[in-house]
């Protein structure tokens, strides 16, 4: 295979794996909606699915496409390495700058990739967390969301016990 083909070929396939990638974001963000957006839109609690696969589902496929691209991504600029150098030291003019804009680069990159495994993660009581969620998320009363949505509420529920124990 001829190099300019390959690149073409390597630059077709990050074309198409982003796109699939933004496809599936927007998919997850705005068609399989979370619980908590499915209540209010829907008035109930509903399994969303497309093509028999749920918002987690796809979540992976978007993961996994993610990855292709990332691998897409290196070995395009392996291919184009000596072109990503000339560039730099274009802009740079030393070599010293260039080798620390680089490990600047690379440091950089190594923070973000790391850095999920890196962090604590806050875990909440999830029936402390969502006695007040709607209220909170949507700042409006209670009682208008439970009326908009048709939903009985557990937060009248909760606020009747609260009431009854003072």
């Amino acid at each position: 295979m001829k190099r300019s083909s390959l690149f073409l070929l390597i630059d077709v396939l990050m074309v198409f794996s982003l796109a699939v990638m933004s496809g599936l974001g927007l998919l997850i963000k705005f068609i399989l909606v979370p619980g908590s957006k499915r209540q209010l839109i829907y008035g109930r609690n509903t399994d969303l699915s497309y093509l028999g696969m749920d918002r987690h589902e796809w979540g992976t496929v978007h993961l996994i496409i993610a990855i292709i691209f990332i691998i897409l991504l290196i070995i395009h600029v392996t291919l184009h390495w000596n072109c990503f150098i000339a560039c730099i030291r274009k802009t740079v003019h030393t070599k010293t700058g260039t080798v620390i804009f680089l490990s600047v680069c690379a440091l950089i990159i190594l923070f973000f990739t790391i850095f999920p495994f890196l962090i604590n993660i806050r875990v909440n009581d999830r029936e402390y967390e969502h006695k007040n969620y709607m209220h909170r998320r949507y700042h409006r009363p209670r009682s208008s969301l439970v009326r908009e949505t048709g939903v009985i509420s557990i937060f009248t529920d909760i606020q009747s016990i609260n009431n009854i124990e003072r």
